[in-house]
């Protein structure tokens, strides 16, 4: 994750940020904290900084709760910042926050309603906590923003399938395919559903294309 570069700032905070996000990048997170500290006296309602603070204790320092808090500030400073919301759903999620993860997600889709990562985050979150009456429109929800995204089609199957919609699965997995002719995990699960429906010959052909796209 990346922080925005900073608007409206002064020019030494500013200066401190870029520094700090050069830091980051080199993944010399102690550095970058600092150079971070600095800017935040000078301006502390910078949320750019606020939010890249929040990435250093997260992915550098593996302090989740300072990322909380830091990425917080950030959102109190402006509440539209671009990613923060997002990165702050991940952050939850490593802590198990189910419930505080799917509100920053969906203030992030809220903010960016075209944000194909965090779509995709609250309808795997959904998944996981296997509240498939929330994921099966999340990820149709996504399917809207990008019809042939790869993940959702398969997932959004895999998921009508394992509640009996056989064929709307089916079909969706016959898209993804059509645009993603190489994946074997369709190829297999497509396999699965025809030889249910005891379509045998085009099972067959289905695993036949799933081996052929991983031999192993």
């Amino acid at each position: 994750a990346q922080a925005a570069p900073p608007e409206g700032q002064s020019a030494p905070a500013a200066r401190h940020y870029q520094q700090a996000l050069t830091l980051y990048q080199q993944r010399d997170y102690e550095r970058a904290a600092e150079a971070l500290k600095k800017a935040i006296e000078l301006q502390p309602q910078f949320a750019e900084a606020h939010h890249l603070l929040g990435l250093v204790y997260f992915n550098g320092k593996k302090q989740p709760r300072a990322a909380v808090e830091e990425i917080q500030k950030a959102l109190k400073a402006n509440p539209r910042l671009p990613r923060a919301s997002y990165d702050l759903a991940l952050v939850y999620q490593t802590q198990g926050k189910t419930a505080e993860a799917e509100q920053a997600l969906l203030r992030a889709i809220q903010v960016e309603p075209r944000d194909e990562e965090a779509r995709l985050a609250l309808a795997k979150l959904y998944e996981q906590d296997r509240a498939v009456d929330k994921a099966v429109p999340a990820y149709r929800d996504l399917l809207e923003v990008k019809p042939d995204h790869q993940a959702a089609l398969y997932s959004l199957g895999y998921l009508l399938d394992s509640r009996g919609d056989h064929q709307q699965a089916a079909d969706l997995l016959t898209r993804l395919l059509r645009a993603h002719a190489g994946d074997a995990d369709a190829w297999y699960l497509l396999g699965r559903i025809s030889e249910h429906g005891n379509d045998l010959e085009r099972a067959a052909e289905a695993y036949r294309r799933a081996i052929a796209a991983k031999p192993d």
